[in-house]
């Protein structure tokens, strides 16, 4: 008489058949999982790859020859989407009193050369400003991008604090000096390669330079009499 045993055995002969499909079948959902995380693994490191991340910069930034403030931007990655985080803080004192004061806090989030979204608050001498704008990709929006050559060379620019969207004309004025704002007045050139450009809008006209590269080294605007001068902190 035939001991019964839970371990299969040559005398199990229907199971070990069975047995050695299910590992089989078990072996190729193992692989098939694998190749699917890969395929997922390489597509999310192939998405990242395709959205530069730029490195941060910072604006020095002058109203004639009086130090203004600063101006930062920050830039990481969301998703399939860039996001660039701003900071400008101005300040303008008159014998140690405060005359007028600034402050800006935008988030943006681009995908490709194309603005999505756009918010912002604004205090300008304690008066608040919020601002929330979507944009649809097909729209192709886009901002006072100052810190990306392709991003701000466009027909139509939108302004960060108040939403406005400015008709932009674009020229190519002869090759000029970076500004010099301050007491140094020592004539900086541009660097070798570097560019030239004039924005012409409704509300100003902005005089820009850029790197090889297309990075900003510097933006210059003269309004109401009062010339603000952005200078690259690089070039310090």
């Amino acid at each position: 008489m035939n001991q019964v045993s839970n371990n299969l055995s040559v005398n199990d002969p229907h199971q070990l058949p069975n047995q050695r499909r299910t590992r089989q079948i078990l072996r190729k959902l193992v692989i098939t999982l694998a190749l699917c995380v890969a395929a997922i693994t390489t597509k999310v490191a192939a998405i990242e790859s395709e959205i530069a991340i730029p490195a941060d910069i910072s604006f020095d930034v002058w109203m004639d020859d009086r130090p203004l403030g600063s101006h930062d931007y920050r830039f990481s990655r969301k998703g399939e989407l860039l996001q660039v985080d701003s900071s400008a803080r101005f300040n303008v004192k008159v014998l140690f009193v405060n005359v007028f004061r600034y402050n800006h806090d935008a988030r943006e989030l681009w995908q490709g050369p194309c603005l999505t979204t756009l918010n912002s608050d604004t205090t300008t001498n304690g008066e608040e400003e919020t601002l929330e704008l979507q944009f649809t990709v097909d729209e192709c929006a886009g901002t006072y991008a100052y810190w990306d050559q392709a991003r701000l060379k466009r027909p139509e620019v939108t302004n960060a604090q108040t939403g406005k969207k400015d008709q932009a004309l674009w020229s190519e004025p002869d090759a000029a000096p970076l500004p010099t704002p301050g007491k140094k007045k020592n004539v900086i050139p541009a660097p070798a390669g570097s560019t030239h450009y004039q924005l012409t809008t409704e509300s100003a006209t902005f005089l820009l330079w850029y790197d090889k590269q297309g990075h900003c080294l510097a933006m210059q605007t003269t309004n109401d009499g009062r010339t603000i001068t952005y200078m690259n902190r690089v070039l310090n």
